[in-house]
Formats: C-alpha cells, structure tokens, sequence
C-alpha cells in the first residue's frame, strides 16, 4: 500500500523565489510523512506482525514483559518437573510389570508342578482303591 501526500498550494512565483518554494516543498512534504503516511505504515505493519504499537510509560511495559515472561518460564520449568515425574512413574510401572510378569511365570511354574502332584496322587489313589 502506498501513501502519497499531496494537495499542497504554494505561494505564486512572483511573491516567493524558487528557494522559498523547495523549502517549504520540503518542509510540508516531511510533516506529511511524519503526520500520515509513517504512523500508516508502522500501524499496518504492526497489524501484519500481529503485534501492538508500543504507547506509553515504556518501562512500564518492559517490566509488565518481563513479569509475562517470567512466569511462562516458571510454568515452563513446571511442565518439565511434571513430564520428568510422568517418565520416572513410567519407568517404575515397566520395572512392576517385569517383575510381576516374572512372577506370574513363576506361579504357573509352581501350578503346573502342583498339576502334576495332583495328578500323581489322584493316579495313587485310584490303584490303592
């Protein structure tokens, strides 16, 4: 988007030189570009960096920046304790689930050994019957 400045009406020749002409020129068409056509383009262009022009007590606005700032990192740093608490918690519930897998092996271990003495004695007892 271009921003022109225009409409401007100089004095006629007779009354003022050619100097005096250029210099006003020049003075009129820089309090343009300070008036409309800089402030234009430094709010379009904060409308295309999705950000707001900074007015006011800039200190203040750091400070409010910094204080934003901060806590992200202390909710940032909150996020990291929790995922290492969430992998500590996963890699106790796999060390668990071997463990019980492993005893689970060995129940059925023990169950097929007492399968066999069941069936060892029940074999017993119907010869002696």
């Amino acid at each position: 988007m271009l921003y022109f400045c225009i409409g401007y009406k100089f004095a006629e020749e007779s009354t003022l030189n050619w100097w005096e002409n250029s210099r006003i020129f020049i003075i009129k068409k820089r309090s343009c570009y300070l008036r409309f056509a800089i402030p234009a383009l430094c709010w379009e262009l904060a409308q295309l960096q999705d950000t707001y022009i900074l007015q006011g007590d800039y200190d203040l606005k750091v400070m409010r920046q910094e204080f934003y700032i901060n806590r992200q990192k202390a909710f940032i740093n909150h996020l990291i304790n929790q995922l290492a608490r969430h992998q500590f918690l996963k890699i106790a519930c796999l060390l668990e689930k071997k463990t019980m897998l492993g005893a689970y092996s060995l129940l059925k271990v023990i169950e097929s050994e007492l399968q066999g003495y069941v069936s060892a004695t029940r074999g017993r007892v119907v010869l002696n019957s």
